[in-house]
């Protein structure tokens, strides 16, 4: 029946925007049908199978209602419930429940008895369950009581859980907090006795069961040791200064360093150096007399060094002066490097810049005669010795000047938007091509090209407005052409 509401028809040639008494269509629902199919955005036909869940995101045994929202009139109903409990149904909202962890699909079909349509969604409902219990906790099994310390027990993840609660029994032994991987402990003033760290894994399904019980035994200590470095990550041979923290009034240290020079220290705040790459644990006992009590801290101190000599650097051989070309020479990657530091000699040949693994050299105009590229690797340790040297021969390249062999390159269009194309002829070679800006920076290179007479290839360069150098390499083989951009 007409329900009073204001329509828009869509167009002359479709028509369907009013609501005539007993005419389809007669509803809201129904001419909203209409437009999606007229869009495209909902098959048409007299039934279109639709439904929803009230929760696709459930814990196990928890039921799930299905809701039929398809469109039409349809009088039965046949569900499929991948994992669930009814795993078919012929009701028109059907309410199932899931035993397993897992994602499941679900299936409607639905029929008015003339027509027949379906729907399946693929992994719409997602099953899950409380978490398993924990691992026992770790973490210091002697403590101190009198001392107001703070401890720390962990424990590894558990899969499906969304945080943990930390517990400490008898509860008068002290407050434990955390609701992550770790608990932390403060014990009660001066309380003695046994007690027991646990965690339980929680998700919105549940709590798992308690860890296992991580024991401690706590008392009241007339000594703990503790230390601190005033560095933990050092170059080789650089002096560490460890300083006693102990509570309590020890009145003898015993250190003792692995990889450490001395090995051993009687000393209340002494000084160590490293002379080799490592990782070391550092232990301190201490004694008043009457009372002792260690601490080890493992892997404690890491050890660096300057890098080593890179290997020699890599690139062109041979350059020319008379062009403004940048020529890049590079180098393998060397273990606890930083950065690089790249040089050239003679000073005047050239500059090269970089910090990385490339080096970029714009030659002296016009300089000619034997030059060398090296590099050396740096960390904050130190400087590694300079690379074995790269050999370059700097010339006046014949035919560059005057552009004599222009002729076997063919640009075109030129000027041009970035997209051209180039043409060589009238020689046989493999050569290297690569265009580079008014600075020198290369911006396009294709190597080993083989030129069998004539060749051709189109470019597509993302480059800004400007003049730019084509550059042809190869054996007897030698042209640079102007290319403009204009966009």
């Amino acid at each position: 029946a007409y329900d009073g509401g204001t329509y828009k028809t869509i167009g002359a040639a479709h028509d369907f925007g009013g609501l005539d008494d007993a005419t389809f269509p007669s509803t809201r629902e129904e001419l909203m049908h209409q437009y999606l199919v007229f869009f495209g955005l909902m098959p048409g036909g007299a039934l279109n199978a639709d439904f929803i869940a009230d929760e696709t995101e459930v814990c196990t045994d928890v039921s799930v209602v299905f809701s039929d929202l398809t469109y039409g009139t349809p009088t039965t109903w046949s569900w499929t419930f991948d994992g669930g409990a009814p795993s078919t149904s012929s009701e028109e909202n059907p309410t199932v429940t899931y035993n397993a962890v897992g994602t499941y699909d679900v299936t409607l079909e639905v029929s008015d008895g003339t027509n027949t349509n379906s729907i399946t969604k693929t992994d719409y409902i997602f099953v899950i369950t409380a978490p398993d219990s924990p691992e026992a906790p770790t973490g210091e099994t002697e403590v101190c009581t009198n001392y107001g310390l703070t401890y720390e027990y962990t424990v590894s993840s558990v899969a499906n859980a969304d945080s943990y609660e930390w517990l400490i029994l008898p509860s008068e032994a002290g407050n434990i907090s955390g609701t992550g991987l770790t608990g932390t402990v403060t014990w009660t003033e001066d309380w003695t006795g046994d007690a027991t760290v646990q965690v339980i894994a929680m998700n919105d399904c549940g709590d798992s069961d308690p860890s296992v019980a991580f024991d401690v035994i706590a008392s009241m200590c007339m000594i703990n040791a503790d230390f601190v470095a005033d560095e933990t990550e050092v170059c080789t041979e650089v002096g560490i200064v460890f300083s006693d923290l102990t509570y309590g009034t020890p009145t003898t240290w015993s250190w003792t360093f692995e990889g450490g020079a001395p090995a051993t220290s009687n000393e209340e705040n002494p000084t160590i150096t490293y002379s080799v790459v490592g990782t070391y644990d550092v232990t301190l006992e201490v004694s008043d007399g009457t009372n002792t009590n260690s601490i080890t801290k493992s892997d404690y101190i890491s050890v660096s060094d300057s890098p080593e000599s890179p290997e020699t650097p890599s690139g062109e051989a041979e350059a020319c002066s008379n062009i403004y070309l940048a020529y890049e020479y590079t180098v393998s990657s060397v273990a606890n490097a930083d950065s690089y530091e790249w040089l050239i000699a003679p000073a005047e040949a050239g500059n090269i810049s970089g910090t990385g693994l490339t080096g970029t050299v714009t030659w002296t105009a016009d300089w000619i005669g034997d030059a060398t590229v090296q590099v050396i690797a740096m960390n904050d340790c130190g400087d590694s010795e300079l690379s074995a040297a790269f050999d370059v021969s700097v010339s006046i390249c014949t035919g560059i000047a005057n552009n004599i062999d222009e002729g076997n390159l063919n640009i075109y269009p030129n000027p041009n938007s970035g997209s051209f194309t180039y043409e060589l002829n009238g020689f046989n070679n493999e050569v290297v091509v690569t265009i580079h800006n008014a600075l020198g920076k290369n911006v396009y290179r294709s190597d080993k090209l083989k030129v069998d007479g004539n060749f051709s290839k189109t470019i597509d360069l993302d480059v800004k407005e400007g003049i730019y150098y084509m550059h042809i390499k190869g054996d007897n083989v030698i042209i640079n052409k102007k290319v403009v951009i204009k966009k």
